[in-house]
This record gives C-alpha cells, sequence and structure tokens, in this order.
C-alpha cells in the first residue's frame, strides 16, 4: 500500500489506487505506467521514484542540537535546525520539513518541537541576559535535551561552573498515600523544585551554577507519570493503589538515580514477605514424611491469608495494620510455588507439623533446592533415603543366586533400585528393552 500511494500517477484526474482481495491473496493496482525510463526487466536492477517529495517522507526526526556560546553580557543560544529550513506540515507538527525530507515524529517530539519553534523563531538564534541563563538552560536548554543535544562552548566556562547533581527524595505519609519533598544538591546549595518561588543559582567567584537540567527533568518526569501532583511545597500522590503501584515500580526506577529517604515517623504503605524457612523429616515409625514451617515475621493465620491471595492471582494482600503485603516478589512466589504444588491445605499450614506421603520425597527435595527464598533443612533419614534412591548401584544388595549369572551390570542397578523402593515401602516399575531375540 505505501509503495503504490508512493508511485502513483496523480496526473491522471479521478484515477484510485484499487485493492482487490481473494480467498489466497490481495492485489493492488496503482494507476499509472512504469516510471521515467524504467522497464519491467530493469525492475530488479534500478531504482526510480515518480513522486520525489512522497519517496522522502523519513519514519524518524531531524537532527536537533542547541549550542550555546558566551556573546556580550549573556550568552547566544542557537538552534538547529533553524526555523526557515524546519517547519511543521501539519496543525499537530507530527510532520515537519527539513531541507527537503519530510519526518514523521512522535507526538512528544512534535511538542517540543512547537514550542522550540515560537521560542527561537525562524532565526534559529535568542540572547540570553547574564541574569536570565540559569533559568534559561534550566527550561528552554532542558526541553532540547529531550529531543537532541545541548553543546555549550568552551568560552561559557568563563561565566558559568559545575558541580554534580545529587537527588534526595524524602517520603512521607499522606492521607491514605504518600507526599515527595525533593532536593537537588549541587555541593552546598540545593535546590526545591517545588518551592513557592524558584531559587536563584548561586554566585560563587563571579561564576553562575549550571543545573543539570535533564536529569532534574527525569525525575520530575517519572513522579509525574506516577500520577504526582504538586500541593504546598510537596508532591502528592493521595490514591492508595496509585501508591502502592509508586513504591511497587517507582521508587526502585527513582533509587536508580536518587537517595531515597523514609520519614521516621512513616510506615511504608507497601511491605515484603520477610523469609520463609522450613524442616522436613524421615518418620521411620509412622512412615510419613514431617514439614515444618517458620513464616518469619508473619504468624501462620496471616501466611494462609496470603496464600488465598496468591492462589487468586493478586499482586498484593492488604494487611490488618492498612499496610499492603506485595506477592509478586520471588522469594514469596517461590515458597507459595512450592507449597501449592505440594496440595497443602489451607488447614495444613497452620498447624505445627504437616504430614505428606513418602513418595513426593524426590519432589521435595529437587523443588526444595530451586526455590528461591526458602531456606530447607533436611534430617539425616530424608537425606539417606534421597541418596539411597538416586545412587541404587552403590547399595550393599544381595542379588538371589539364581539371578547372579544371569543379570547383567545395569539390570543388577535396576534389581537394587527396586529392593531400595520396597525397602522404605514404595512401589516402582521398572523396565526393560530386551531387544529382539
Amino acid at each position: 500500500m505505501v509503495n503504490a500511494v508512493a508511485h502513483h500517477d496523480y496526473a491522471i484526474y479521478g484515477s484510485k489506487i484499487r485493492l482487490k482481495l481473494f480467498a489466497d491473496r490481495l492485489e493492488i493496482y496503482s494507476p499509472g505506467s512504469i516510471p521515467n525510463t524504467m522497464t519491467v526487466d530493469s525492475l530488479i536492477y534500478r531504482q526510480a521514484a515518480r513522486n520525489e517529495t512522497l519517496t522522502r517522507l523519513v519514519a524518524g526526526k531531524p537532527p536537533v542540537s542547541l549550542h550555546v556560546a558566551a556573546y556580550e553580557q549573556g550568552v547566544k543560544a542557537t538552534l538547529t535546525p533553524r526555523g526557515a529550513s524546519c517547519y511543521p506540515i501539519n496543525p499537530e507538527a507530527t510532520v515537519v520539513c527539513h531541507d527537503g525530507i519530510l519526518y514523521q515524529v512522535e507526538k512528544r517530539f512534535a511538542d517540543y518541537a512547537k514550542a522550540l519553534h515560537q521560542c527561537f523563531g525562524k532565526l534559529g538564534e535568542v540572547v540570553i541576559p547574564l541574569a536570565f541563563v540559569p533559568q534559561f538552560l534550566t527550561t528552554v536548554a532542558g526541553a532540547v535535551e529531550n529531543i537532541g543535544v545541548v553543546q555549550l562552548d568552551e568560552s561559557m566556562l568563563t561565566h558559568f561552573y559545575r558541580e554534580q547533581l545529587e537527588t534526595q527524595v524524602y517520603l512521607d505519609q499522606h492521607k491514605n498515600g504518600v507526599a515527595v519533598t525533593l532536593k537537588f544538591r549541587y555541593g552546598e546549595h540545593a535546590f526545591d523544585p517545588f518551592a513557592v518561588r524558584p531559587e536563584p543559582s548561586p554566585v560563587v567567584d563571579g561564576k553562575a551554577l549550571l543545573r543539570s537540567a535533564r536529569d532534574e527533568a527525569s525525575v520530575l518526569a517519572l513522579l509525574k507519570r506516577y500520577g504526582f501532583k504538586q500541593q504546598r511545597g510537596v508532591a502528592v500522590l493521595d490514591d492508595e493503589e496509585a501508591a502502592l503501584e509508586f513504591f511497587l515500580r517507582g521508587v526502585p526506577e527513582l533509587a536508580q538515580s536518587a537517595d531515597v529517604f523514609y520519614n521516621n515517623d512513616f510506615k511504608p504503605l507497601l511491605r515484603y514477605p520477610g523469609r520463609v524457612s522450613a524442616g522436613v523429616k524421615l518418620n521411620m515409625a509412622s512412615g510419613l514424611l514431617e514439614m515444618t514451617v517458620d513464616y518469619g515475621n508473619m504468624q501462620p493465620k496471616e501466611f494462609v491469608e496470603l496464600m488465598s491471595a496468591y492462589r487468586l492471582k493478586k499482586r498484593y494482600h492488604r494487611l490488618k495494620d492498612g499496610s499492603f503485603m506485595t506477592l509478586e516478589s520471588p522469594e514469596f512466589a517461590g515458597v507459595a510455588g512450592l507449597l501449592d504444588n505440594l496440595g497443602i491445605s489451607a488447614t495444613e499450614l497452620t498447624n505445627q507439623k504437616i504430614e505428606l506421603p513418602k513418595y513426593r520425597v524426590m519432589y521435595i527435595d529437587s523443588l526444595s533446592r530451586d526455590t528461591t527464598g526458602l531456606l530447607m533443612e533436611r534430617s539425616s533419614a530424608f537425606k539417606k533415603m534421597v541418596q539411597d534412591l538416586q545412587e541404587p548401584q552403590d547399595l550393599e544388595v544381595t542379588v538371589p543366586e539364581s539371578l547372579q549369572h544371569i543379570l547383567r551390570d545395569y539390570q543388577v542397578t535396576g534389581f537394587r533400585w527396586l529392593k531400595t523402593m520396597a525397602s522404605y515401602g514404595l512401589g516402582g516399575v521398572l523396565a526393560d528393552d530386551m531387544g529382539q531375540a
């Protein structure tokens, strides 16, 4: 279809592209003959475009850069491409023309491009007085960094200096949600982006601080993405479920670029299950496996409620104190999966001792080794049973005299395995393909 639209002969008035749909194919007819000097035989060797403008529509974005240099009592900022050579084609600015090439850009690029086009005009240059340079670099240059690159000329070093940005995030309770206080710290100077009055950049030895506009904007965009609203010097998130999503996804993401602190009186809404430990032994008298489970910082009843929520495929479970326990941690999912696969009921989970049939011994042993977050202590009798079943060739088992001259070595191993199974009260089937007589 793209090819048909691009190479349609629009000189044939009233002609239309036709589509014919069959059971086994789709045929597309584009009006017009083969363009220029092309022939059917040369199609696989040559290329030619009937409509140059249409075929130059590129999915992407034109290269955008902002060059900032010292200029008299301020700075001169030059935006490339300039307005005269790069302009929007449609009102949404999602299609722009630059140097004769049409670019189909994303909405995010279009929004920034429209604002920058209005700011810089057709000449693509603005001169900023020295007093307004920090604000310009934080806002306008920060916007350019979202869609392109910012180049600071060496001459800027005569008027400005840089410091490493340290972002500090403080979390506190706010109704059913969370409040965030944010500090952007550069050495001894800290800036509050939610302050009613923006703080001016400090001047040290006649040089103004250049702030990391892109990094600051990235943190603010993350908070906005999770639904935070600015309110009286802080950013707040009142919705309980949105706050949980922020703790579950946003805080780990935020911690990659910021130091996150909790208020001393603030108990985070989201909690994580503690480490679960278990012990399993073989009771020779009863012929059963006995398992005991320690639920860490949870009561057995709480763990049962978590298991019920897990089986319903919920992401978290609300506790009595109003906090939420996440059910998505690999540790809890592993332990819950193990107990679920063993078919342990809610009543059994609250008991001090869980009894299981002996034939589950190999299954329990393998899952306990592969389950993340579970510390399984196995008794010596349990370990011996596992070893005996896994390595029957090492067992001292006497082969009946009538079979000693008949059985091959691998068949003797099979005989020992069957005897081991029988000694533990287990049944088994051993198949031996004897081949053709």
